[in-house]
């Protein structure tokens, strides 16, 4: 009896640290931090959705700026099937950084389901989790960049550069439209607004 709880125990053990949280199977397959963009898509396959973006990173000593440097960040979401929730991955240059766990998946985009944003997206959300939940915007446009001072920082030209990026949907039979303003990827407000001649 006591062999058998020893042996239990250890099993337990084994299957808590078999399959961490910031993980993800892809068949009898794990990935996780660390691994790369190619070893990802050749044990997962393509994404659902898939979008990379260049962010700019602040390195900083105490208040001195010591380096600023580009790096290339890139969101795979991957929705295997309905009983399993759908992953964000994210990747810095080449290299897994997170893998955030949303809703289930094996849904099929719906603008539709969309029309109360608030209740399907929320403000952090990356762009292809949203164009997976709600197909892709009416319209799309880049806004421009926006600069921001870095917090803290009392010396002058320390800023950041940050891309931004704002999402139209459009609705049959509605008079507003759905608006959401991504900053680097990552939705940062959304909101309605009444339909006029967009430019």
């Amino acid at each position: 009896m006591r062999h058998f709880f020893k042996w239990l125990v250890s099993c337990s053990l084994l299957l808590a640290v078999s399959v961490p949280s910031y993980a993800l199977r892809c068949g009898n397959r794990l990935i996780s931090d660390g691994d790369s963009i190619g070893k990802v898509l050749k044990r997962c396959g393509q994404p659902t959705e898939q979008d990379s973006f260049q962010v700019e990173l602040i390195l900083k000593q105490g208040d001195v700026l010591a380096e600023t440097r580009f790096i290339d960040v890139t969101y795979f979401v991957y929705a295997q099937s309905s009983n399993q929730f759908v992953r964000v991955l994210r990747f810095e240059d080449d290299d897994l950084v997170s893998i955030e766990s949303k809703d289930y998946g094996g849904k099929s985009s719906d603008s539709a389901l969309c029309k109360d944003l608030s209740s399907v997206v929320s403000v952090g959300d990356v762009m292809p989790y949203i164009r997976y939940r709600c197909g892709p915007p009416s319209r799309e446009k880049r806004v421009g960049r926006r600069v921001k001072r870095i917090a803290g920082s009392s010396q002058v030209g320390q800023f950041k550069d940050q891309d931004v990026f704002e999402w139209h949907y459009y609705f049959s039979r509605d008079d507003e439209k759905a608006v959401l303003q991504f900053v680097n990827g990552r939705l940062r407000t959304l909101y309605r607004e009444e339909i006029e001649d967009d430019d």
